[in-house]
């Protein structure tokens, strides 16, 4: 996975208005490495609160549907 800067990430989050607990979550996992599960663990959350969380954030940045892909689409997006 290429790692983006938190910095460039928080300043996306800014511009998409993101939620606090979205930007969270969307910062460390798009900054780190591993899983979903990973990035849970980082923040302290469950994983299922993880992916409540980046389901908002997909939705804002307009990459809905249902299915695995979002995640490396919003990458491509971001990069």
């Amino acid at each position: 996975m290429s790692i983006l800067s938190r910095e460039f990430l928080k300043e996306m989050a800014y511009k998409y208005a993101l939620s606090a607990p979205q930007t969270e979550a969307f910062v460390d996992r798009y900054s780190g490495d591993g899983s979903e599960q990973d990035a849970a663990d980082r923040i302290n959350i469950s994983h299922s609160a993880c992916c409540g969380r980046m389901t908002g954030v997909y939705s804002k940045f307009c990459f809905d549907g249902k299915g695995p892909g979002k995640f490396y689409q919003l990458q491509v997006f971001l990069i």
